[in-house]
């Protein structure tokens, strides 16, 4: 299949007609989940409490139901996303399939970066991570112009865990656009959670697809 992360372009993806039909993000609003950190070999965890009720976090790839079971936190990037500069922080929210039997694949991971802005408002997801209170995944995803969370615009490829063992069993889906956060949100992770990163790796002859 191939390593992750990668480098993704806007002009070397093929836009799918219709995103959602591969994958769709549950929206829950009211949501919250609590959850606790556990390091192991530099690379922290924020395992996810198992749900108190049948909100919770889950999407849906290739007509299979999956939920939310961590969250990885990189103070340095690992994927490179468009042009230009390049962010600052990436946040990995690690989905498990809902139910056992037969899955696409064993793990489905959305990637979001964020862009180091002092002037942006306080970023309520990191906010409730830096003080260890519940959590809603919602918070982390960019907003649009109008202010809406975007859920609907990301890359997709097929690629591995980039911490060890590395194996080649995640389907990625990093978003286009990206979060805003500053340094006093990064500094409390950063010194209580410090992570490993891992360089781009080569795409070979995997395909990338979009949904925008």
């Amino acid at each position: 299949m191939g390593q992750s992360p990668i480098e993704l372009y806007e002009t070397d993806a093929l836009t799918l007609a219709c995103g959602t039909d591969l994958f769709e993000i549950d929206d829950p609003k009211d949501c919250k989940i609590s959850g606790k950190f556990k390091t192991e070999k530099g690379h922290a965890n924020f395992l996810v409490d198992p749900p108190e009720k049948d909100h919770f976090p889950e999407l849906t790839f290739r007509g299979t139901r999956y939920q939310l079971a961590k969250i990885h936190l990189h103070t340095h990037p690992e994927h490179v996303v468009g042009e230009g500069e390049q962010a600052k922080y990436e946040i990995h929210l690690i989905h498990v399939p809902k139910r056992g039997g037969a899955a696409p694949s064993p793990l489905v991971v959305i990637g979001i970066l964020y862009t180091l802005d002092e002037k942006a408002p306080a970023n309520p997801g990191v906010k409730c991570l830096c003080n260890k209170i519940k959590i809603n995944p919602i918070d982390f995803f960019p907003l649009l112009e109008d202010g809406q969370t975007d859920l609907v615009n990301w890359y997709h490829y097929e690629g591995s865990l980039t911490t060890f063992p590395y194996s080649e069993n995640v389907s990625w889906f990093v978003m286009r656009d990206r979060g805003s956060i500053t340094n006093a949100e990064i500094a409390p992770l950063q010194t209580g959670e410090p992570q490993d990163y891992r360089k781009v790796q080569p795409l070979d002859r995997r395909l990338i697809v979009r949904s925008f």
